[in-house]
């Protein structure tokens, strides 16, 4: 996390999955757990939109939606 911290290119650290989730942030870098998708009633899924200025998650189900301004 340190290495990928340092470099001001990197705007976010996306991962997955872990069943409930998480999110933090590691100095200026967020770092996104997307959640499990599988075992789960509902159809889920995510996109991903990439803009100069932001990244928008837009989440269904039980995936969580989240706008990342940078």
């Amino acid at each position: 996390m340190g290495l990928i911290a340092k470099y001001e290119c990197a705007k976010a650290l996306i991962s997955g999955h872990h069943h409930a989730g998480a999110f933090c942030m590691v100095g200026k870098l967020p770092c996104i757990v997307l959640e499990g998708m599988v075992e789960t009633e509902d159809n889920s899924y995510g996109t991903v939109a990439l803009y100069p200025d932001k990244m928008v998650i837009t989440g269904k189900g039980r995936m969580t939606s989240r706008t990342i301004n940078f």
